[in-house]
């Protein structure tokens, strides 16, 4: 085992880097899901990191996770979108 700083939004978290089997079970893909794409204050980024290394090591598991997350599109998407409905050719310079 070794210990690890990771700078996480500005603050230096130590993390102790360990085997994989003193981490817990993964959590079930949507619940997985839920957990990533929270933004709150309180989301425990060891569980977080845990659900993202379960992710790495397991390409099944890691597709259904994402199955779950729905992606919002980007305002330039949005606003193609918009003008293809329209019939509105739109031409970036």
């Amino acid at each position: 085992m070794y210990q690890v700083i990771i700078a996480h939004f500005g603050f230096f978290v130590p993390f102790s880097a360990s085997s994989s089997s003193d981490r817990p079970a993964p959590l079930p893909a949507i619940e997985a899901a839920v957990l990533l794409q929270r933004s709150d204050d309180n989301v425990d980024f060891r569980m977080a990191w845990n659900v993202l290394r379960d992710m790495a090591e397991n390409e099944a598991y890691r597709s259904t996770v994402l199955k779950y997350i729905a992606l919002a599109p980007f305002e330039g998407e949005i606003a193609i979108a918009q003008n293809e409905s329209f019939g509105i050719e739109v031409v970036q310079k």
